[in-house]
C-alpha cells in the first residue's frame, strides 16, 4: 500500500469509527463493523499503524 493510499485508508477508518462510536457507543462498536463500514479489509483496520 502506498503512503497516499495508506493515509486515505487511515483517515477513512478514523472517520467511520468516530461516526459509529457516536451512533452506537464505544461498547457496541466492533472493529469488524468499522472495517465493513469503511470498506477495508479487517487486517487494514488493525495494521494501518504498523
Amino acid at each position: 500500500m502506498e503512503m497516499g493510499e495508506r493515509n486515505y485508508t487511515e483517515q477513512t477508518i478514523l472517520e467511520v469509527a468516530e461516526r459509529l462510536f457516536l451512533k452506537k457507543g464505544y461498547a457496541l462498536t466492533s472493529t469488524t463493523g468499522i472495517a465493513r463500514e469503511a470498506r477495508v479489509g479487517a487486517c487494514e483496520d488493525f495494521c494501518v499503524n504498523v
